[in-house]
C-alpha cells in the first residue's frame, strides 16, 4: 500500500476536517499539510466543495534531500508567501487546464523549506516577537501599519525588526503585508461573489480599487475581476 504526504488547498466551499487532536473548518483559501501517519477524516461538506491535492511520495523527499522528521502531523499553513504559490498553481490549472511540473515542484520545495524552518523554531528557538508581529499583521492588515508601531508593541528596536523580519518571514515586511492583503482579498472574491470590488478593496486595506487591482495582479497574475470570473468558471 502506497503512503503519501500531501497538501490540500481548498478552492471553493466549506468542509470539516477531524483528526485525533482537533476539528478544523476548511474554507476557500485554506492550505493544509498532512503527514502520512496522521489519520483524519472529512465531513460536513457544503453543497459545492473543490480543492487541489498534491501527493508527495517518500522517494520525492529522498530525491530532493528534504528532511521530514520535523514536519509531522496535520497542520494549517497560514504563511501568505507559501499560499500564493498554491493560488498560482490553481490559476494555472483553471486557465490552462494543466500545471507545469517545474512550477509544482518549485512550490512544494519552497513550502517544505518554510514548514521545516517553522517547525524547527517552534521547539523554542523562535523569539517571542516573531509570533506577536505575525499575529498583529494578520489581525490589523486592513489598518495603516507602521514599522515603529509594530516594533514598539513587540518591544524591539525598529532597525532590528527591519533587519530580522526577512530572515524570519522570507520577505520584507512591506511585501508580507501586501501578501496578507491579497490573500484576504482572494478569499473574499471566492466566498463573497456578490460583494463589490471596491468594497473588498476597502475591507482589505487598499487605498482604492485601482491600487487593489494593481497589487493583486502583480501578486497573482490576474486582476481581481479576472480572478473572480475564473473562480466562477467563466473566461473574459
Amino acid at each position: 500500500m502506497f503512503s503519501f504526504n500531501y497538501f490540500s488547498f481548498t478552492t471553493a466551499g466549506r468542509l470539516l476536517e477531524v483528526d485525533k487532536e482537533k476539528k478544523n473548518w476548511l474554507s476557500a483559501g485554506t492550505l493544509i499539510y498532512h503527514h502520512n501517519q496522521e489519520p483524519h477524516y472529512n465531513t460536513g461538506y457544503s453543497q459545492i466543495v473543490s480543492s487541489i491535492h498534491i501527493d508527495i511520495g517518500q522517494d520525492w523527499f529522498k530525491l530532493y534531500d528534504v528532511k521530514i522528521e520535523n514536519i509531522e502531523g496535520s497542520l494549517e499553513v497560514s504563511n501568505p508567501v507559501v499560499k500564493q504559490h498554491f493560488y498560482k498553481l490553481w490559476i494555472q490549472w483553471k486557465t490552462e487546464l494543466y500545471v507545469e511540473q517545474i512550477a509544482a515542484e518549485e512550490s512544494i520545495l519552497r513550502t517544505m523549506n518554510v514548514l521545516s524552518k517553522e517547525n524547527l523554531v517552534g521547539a523554542g528557538l523562535k523569539p517571542a516577537w516573531v509570533s506577536l508581529i505575525k499575529e498583529m499583521i494578520h489581525d490589523l492588515f486592513d489598518k495603516k501599519l507602521t514599522l515603529t508601531a509594530l516594533a514598539t508593541e513587540a518591544n524591539i528596536h525598529p532597525a532590528y525588526l527591519c533587519q530580522q523580519f526577512p530572515l524570519k518571514f522570507g520577505c520584507s515586511m512591506t511585501e508580507y503585508i501586501r501578501k496578507v492583503k491579497v490573500e484576504k482579498a482572494a478569499q473574499m472574491l471566492i466566498a463573497e461573489p456578490s460583494t463589490s470590488l471596491s468594497a473588498i478593496a476597502y475591507d482589505c486595506g487598499f487605498a482604492d480599487q485601482s491600487h487593489f487591482s494593481r497589487v493583486f495582479k502583480n501578486q497573482l497574475g490576474l486582476t481581481p475581476l479576472e480572478f473572480r470570473l475564473m473562480n466562477n468558471g467563466q473566461r473574459k
